[in-house]
């Protein structure tokens, strides 16, 4: 998966006043702002589980299912973004691969010669990857993502939670977590995407890294991390920026310039920047 950060430039006592407010007007304000937001990441973990027989029998998330079945189910878009497990079973001793599939490559052969771009790990856009495991790693991954999609809840919910200071689903920080970037954008600039690795990319040392939300949080256990600049801590960013010798390789000053630019219009509004890192 692709790994980027996004960056907000808004105001941390606002942030810290609207969440747990009440605000019915702002609630409102924020679902509305939704619509204008590119679409959320996908949990990649609800990805289709497969599991493929000695005998060449498939089966998609513990349900029998034909290979033309196979690849009209994975061209659903419920799966795009998210990662495609596989797991094809070995022989028992003394026996060979039987079916359609009794090659050591042959299933990833089918899927490559029916899905995937040419030269390329992306099946047509849909999947961020694709993951191979032992089949009790498989039967696990299942079961998580049957709960998974058993829980849903809509990204609204988790928004109207944090603005009405409520937490009614401790165990979803991740979803708290894309909830807050909701109010981020709608209460502040969007700066887009800008490197990797949390910004470590970029050749900078910025303070920009330490992982941290300005407002409280269900604990979040993977992805995004969060970090943040208050108005102080980013005006001494400023400056720091101001006598940095940027790099001379020009991919690299040019996204040091870019953040740089980002900082300076954060400070000049008098704002703070929060930053979410996937």
């Amino acid at each position: 998966m692709v790994e980027t950060t996004n960056l907000y430039s808004v105001s941390i006592p606002l942030l810290r006043s609207i969440c747990g407010a009440g605000d019915m007007t702002l609630v409102e304000s924020a679902l509305a702002s939704l619509a204008s937001m590119r679409p959320l990441p996908t949990d990649y973990r609800t990805g289709p589980r497969i599991y493929v027989t000695w005998k060449s029998e498939i089966f998609l998330n513990e349900k029998s299912i034909s290979k033309s079945e196979l690849i009209e189910e994975l061209m659903q878009p419920k799966w795009r973004g998210t990662m495609l497990y596989k797991k094809c079973e070995d022989p028992p001793a003394g026996f060979t691969l039987q079916g359609d599939f009794n090659a050591i490559s042959s299933f990833s052969d089918f899927l490559c010669d029916e899905l995937f771009v040419k030269n390329s790990t992306t099946i047509r856009g849909q999947f961020c990857g694709i993951s191979s495991g032992s089949r009790a790693d498989w039967l696990e991954d299942v079961r998580k993502t049957s709960a998974l999609l058993a829980e849903h809840i809509p990204h609204e919910e988790f928004v109207t939670d944090l603005l009405n200071g409520k937490r009614r689903f401790r165990h979803r920080g991740r979803d708290y977590a894309y909830a807050f970037q909701s109010i981020c954008h709608c209460c502040g600039t969007s700066h887009g995407e800008l490197g990797t690795d949390r910004l470590r990319s970029l050749e900078i040392k910025t303070p920009l890294i330490k992982i941290g939300s300005p407002v409280r949080l269900p604990k979040i256990e993977d992805s995004p991390a969060i970090c943040y600049l208050d108005k102080d801590k980013l005006e001494r960013e400023c400056s720091r920026l101001r006598a940095f010798k940027f790099s001379p390789d020009p991919s690299i000053s040019a996204m040091q310039k870019r953040y740089q630019s980002i900082v300076e219009f954060a400070s000049e509004n008098e704002q703070g920047l929060v930053s979410f890192y996937y």
